[in-house]
């Protein structure tokens, strides 16, 4: 029994052995070839958040390390923080903003050189300053500082089959805060435009969702109906919790299901809750012909549709085949039978024909 228990542990820590190699070498291997950190005040929670007066100049420094093998180059990028059409603020790719947008961090934010390189293991730190407008202002101005490595001197190798090239970026995202603020600002939001589009290459109506005030709101609650006009009978519907950046538009996609546009008036009802408030907004908008003849051709879902109505056509007309063929019978049958009886009643012989 002891021997077994031996044995048993053995085998169990030559397994926790073997997985800790594999993990780390796995690290190793797919890992990122630099990490990033700020510095200063800022380096324990790992993002700029910085509240200050007007006509300030405030350094902001980053640390990078290249981890990898060889010389690595790295470039730099300041961006306004937004909201996609997934409802999740983006400090990477910088959307839509709304014109109440105060100032845009990338005006605020510059650094001397916009590409940094490094030797293999090297570290080095990045230098931005950060000057803050003249005037104060309310709420926060919210983005992030993007790195990531220059395309030109990291070029894609041909992938091979069931493999994926993986391209590794960081943001540190950064806010920014006036002092000198009065008062909190209010929440406001406003409907936008409502485009005809595509998204994921199918039909879809967009709704620009604007956030006017300097605030993040997170976990709102979206509901877009559309309608045709005069009717209340939904005909395309999208809910989804979304987060809101300041002054930010958020483009809304209501899916049309695979389905085709079709030309006439509609009625977008449009409703976005806060913890708050409640937000309710009504607009008309008309589907063009020409509009929908043109989306509807470069529609994903095109194909689908014809082939669809195409087996809908063979259904159709299989089924009045066979109905046509079962009548016939019916018919054929029934006149034999009446044949017949016919000749029953005559007491004459029956020949078949």
């Amino acid at each position: 029994m002891r021997l077994f228990q031996y044995l048993l542990g053995l085998l169990i820590g030559f397994c926790i052995v073997s997985f800790v190699h594999t993990s780390r070498s796995q690290a190793a291997t797919t890992g990122a070839p630099f990490i990033v950190k700020p510095l200063g005040t800022q380096a324990e929670k790992g993002y700029f958040d910085l509240s200050l007066d007007s006509r300030t100049q405030q350094p902001l420094q980053i640390q990078v390390q290249n981890t990898s093998s060889r010389p690595l180059t790295l470039a730099t990028k300041v961006v306004t923080a937004t909201s996609n059409a997934n409802g999740i603020v983006d400090y990477v790719n910088s959307g839509n903003t709304d014109p109440s947008l105060p100032y845009a961090l990338p005006q605020l934010i510059k650094n001397a050189k916009q590409t940094i390189t490094l030797r293999s293991k090297e570290t080095k730190t990045i230098d931005f300053l950060l000057q803050t407008p003249s005037q104060s202002f309310t709420g926060v101005l919210a983005g992030g500082i993007h790195i990531y490595p220059k395309s030109n001197d990291q070029p894609l190798q041909p992938i091979k089959a069931n493999r994926i090239k993986h391209r590794f970026t960081y943001t540190i995202a950064t806010l920014l805060r006036s002092q000198q603020a009065a008062s909190a600002p209010a929440e406001k939001f406003n409907l936008g435009k409502i485009n005809l589009t595509h998204r994921h290459a199918a039909n879809a109506i967009q709704v620009d969702i604007h956030n006017q005030a300097p605030l993040f709101r997170y976990r709102a609650r979206v509901e877009g109906v559309v309608t045709a006009k005069g009717s209340k009978q939904p005909l395309y519907t999208q809910q989804q919790k979304v987060d809101f950046a300041p002054n930010t538009i958020l483009p809304l996609p209501i899916s049309l299901n695979k389905t085709a546009f079709k030309p006439g008036a509609y009625t977008l009802h449009l409703n976005v809750k806060t913890k708050a408030k409640n937000w309710r907004f009504t607009k008309n908008f008309v589907v063009s012909a020409a509009k929908a003849q043109q989306l509807n051709q470069t529609d994903a879902y095109e194909h689908w549709r014809q082939d669809r109505n195409l087996v809908l056509y063979l259904i159709i007309f299989s089924c009045g085949a066979l109905t046509l063929i079962v009548l016939l019978i019916y018919l054929v049958k029934r006149s034999v039978q009446q044949r017949k009886q016919y000749c029953q009643n005559r007491r004459l012989p029956y020949r078949s024909n």
